[in-house]
């Protein structure tokens, strides 16, 4: 079955409050409360405790930028294809951006450049039952009309197009590209997932410098395993790395 013919069985209920902690922090309390349903989204105009990958601080100006929280519930995936579900979830805002200009790229592991700057982030926490994933809360950072940054590799829409966009309208797009993913996780077509991220993965079979501990070299982006780890092909051998491991200078 093709994933546009397919009936999205989510149906995404919206909620907009102004100011939080931040928005997966809402999310998990919701859950913990069990007063959240699959396709609950909060979206924010400002959060106090932004995070990124890492516990990396999100820098964003208050009602300037997207950012939301989706609450899935992808209990048919077992724990090891976890990295199916990250992929998917990036794709979808690297989709959702292709819609409005060029140049976007998916940096592994959860992050989307415009460029060689970066227009979004994702922050995805997963919660186990045995060999199942019970939930998944996906927060998302997209810088859409700040103009300015502390940040030197940050960029947003507007900085790229030069025009200020509707923050609703990038939502939208969001929601309907993150449906249109997670449809392709129901029918299980993980290998077209992974070949969309490989696709869109910034440095994907190219030579990119690195840095590993105090070392710095050189390798060839080859994608991601099924245990979402970077492969590299480093002169004459094969190199994985997880994501505290490694830099991509």
């Amino acid at each position: 079955m093709d994933i546009h013919s397919f009936k999205q069985p989510v149906g995404f209920n919206i909620i907009h409050l102004d100011s939080v902690s931040s928005t997966n922090t809402i999310a998990r309390g919701l859950l913990q409360k069990e007063e959240a349903r699959e396709g609950l989204v909060i979206v924010a105009e400002h959060q106090t405790e932004g995070r990124g990958q890492q516990s990396s601080v999100w820098e964003s100006h208050a009602g300037k930028n997207l950012l939301c929280s989706f609450v899935f519930m992808p209990s048919f995936m077992a724990v090891q294809q976890q990295v199916y579900f990250n992929m998917a979830m990036c794709l979808a805002v690297s989709d959702t951006l292709n819609n409005y200009t060029r140049g976007v790229k998916v940096k592994w592991p959860n992050d989307v450049y415009i460029h060689d700057k970066k227009v979004a982030g994702l922050l995805i926490e997963n919660s186990l039952s045995g060999d199942q994933v019970k939930y998944a809360i996906v927060g998302t950072g997209i810088n859409i009309n700040q103009a300015h940054f502390e940040e030197t590799k940050a960029t947003s829409l507007r900085i790229n197009t030069g025009l200020e966009h509707a923050k609703e309208e990038v939502l939208q797009e969001l929601i309907n590209n993150m449906g249109r993913r997670y449809a392709q996780l129901q029918l299980k077509q993980f290998d077209k997932i992974k070949a969309d991220y490989h696709n869109q993965l910034m440095g994907w079979q190219q030579l990119r410098t690195f840095k590993v501990n105090d070392e710095v070299f050189d390798a060839v982006v080859n994608g991601v395993d099924e245990d979402g780890r970077l492969v590299l092909q480093r002169m004459n051998r094969v190199e994985k790395f997880m994501v505290k491991q490694i830099s991509m200078l």
